[in-house]
């Protein structure tokens, strides 16, 4: 499990989201250290432009919903992560994690998609704040003298 969600060890049966799941190794690691009551695992599972590369998740969709099968609260969204998150009610959220593409454009509209759905007292996270798209989306919109970091290359900030 990232550093970040660690921090959610002590709460109780909590709701929360990954954008971004890949081959669900992350939703995994959530599953079995933190009392999930539900976990939305939000992915395009397709290929996709990043920086520079070309991205294939195709083969991973399967491969996380075979790695998650006996997971009953996990709930598989197989879409773009904006559209995604007007399917959830806002502020019903614990935590939710980011780590999609990384490109500044899409970290920015995944940040401001998915900020209003978690509730007070809980928690926005992400990895990968080492990249420039990233790092900048994040010291935007949620106020760098607030943010704080837990590791090498994790984000997180509580939602007062």
């Amino acid at each position: 499990m990232r550093p970040s969600l660690d921090l959610l060890k002590d709460r109780k049966k909590l709701v929360g989201a990954e954008i971004g799941v890949a081959d669900g190794g992350n939703a995994e690691r959530i599953l079995k250290n933190l009392d999930i009551k539900k976990l939305y695992l939000v992915d395009i599972w397709k290929k996709y432009k990043e920086e520079e590369s070309i991205l294939d998740s195709t083969a991973s969709e399967a491969n996380a919903k075979e790695r998650l099968k006996d997971y009953k609260q996990v709930v598989f969204i197989k879409s773009p992560s904006v559209k995604a998150a007007k399917k959830i009610t806002n502020k019903t959220l614990d935590f939710v994690y980011i780590d999609a593409n990384h490109e500044y454009k899409f970290v920015k509209k995944d940040i401001e998609a998915w900020l209003p759905k978690v509730k007070v007292g809980g928690m926005i996270a992400g990895h990968d704040i080492d990249r420039p798209g990233v790092k900048q989306a994040v010291k935007e919109i949620l106020n760098p003298t607030e943010l704080m970091g837990v590791g090498p290359s994790d984000w997180y900030k509580y939602i007062e």
